[in-house]
């Protein structure tokens, strides 16, 4: 019973490890692309498997996605949630996280703008097990904001939600844009700034703003 037991662990564990390298296979695969997904034959080729094997781990393309879009949102929250709990925090310092922890995901906010999409593609299961757990992290990281800045009740839902619809904008306004298709380096400086100074700037503005609101509002 006890060798059962070691190696049904073991599967678990050679399980997990396969379903990360086909993930890692996906994102790279994705890092090289324009504007489609690779399909499941070009993650399979760059994980070393087999096209049938990627289907015993994700059913479809969507669901490899959606995992990795549910990978990425859920490092960000969670690097926000880690600056709302430090002390001393404030907003500038939450923002200053999540700005950070989008940065270092650059494909992040253009695997995103395909989740129109995914959710098309996915399977109503996966799908429904990709919104509650995302769900879930925003809530986790919505209660460290509200306890760091005395914030009412979904007033950092709000803060995240917004947040989120404000870098998805940016990012197609400046982030996604083709440099290449402004005229010169004067109108490109003033039509296409750096994505991440701009996005940190708005973020910070609305922040404190939204943050100043609500304690007047409760005063």
């Amino acid at each position: 019973m006890r060798t059962a037991g070691v190696r049904r662990a073991r599967d678990a564990d050679g399980k997990a490890a396969r379903r990360e390298v086909i993930l890692r296979a996906a994102e790279q695969a994705f890092a090289k692309t324009g504007d489609a997904l690779p399909t499941v034959a070009e993650v399979a080729a760059g994980a070393g498997l087999a096209k049938g094997t990627v289907y015993l781990y994700f059913a479809s393309q969507a669901e490899i996605y959606l995992a990795l879009l549910l990978e990425g949102w859920s490092a960000v929250l969670a690097r926000v949630a880690a600056a709302a709990g430090a002390s001393p925090t404030d907003a500038g310092r939450i923002v200053t996280a999540l700005a950070a922890a989008l940065g270092e995901r650059p494909d992040l906010l253009r695997l995103d703008s395909f989740g129109a999409v995914l959710e098309k593609q996915a399977d109503p299961d996966a799908l429904r097990v990709f919104k509650t757990a995302l769900t879930a992290r925003i809530a986790e990281a919505a209660q460290s904001i509200e306890q760091a800045l005395d914030l009412p009740a979904t007033g950092a839902e709000r803060l995240l939600m917004n947040s989120y619809a404000f870098a998805r904008g940016l990012w197609q306004a400046f982030g996604g844009a083709d440099p290449s298709l402004l005229i010169d380096g004067q109108t490109r400086a003033r039509m296409h700034p750096p994505f991440m100074p701009e996005l940190k700037r708005a973020l910070l503005a609305y922040w404190r703003g939204e943050a100043n609101t609500d304690q007047r509002s409760e005063s």
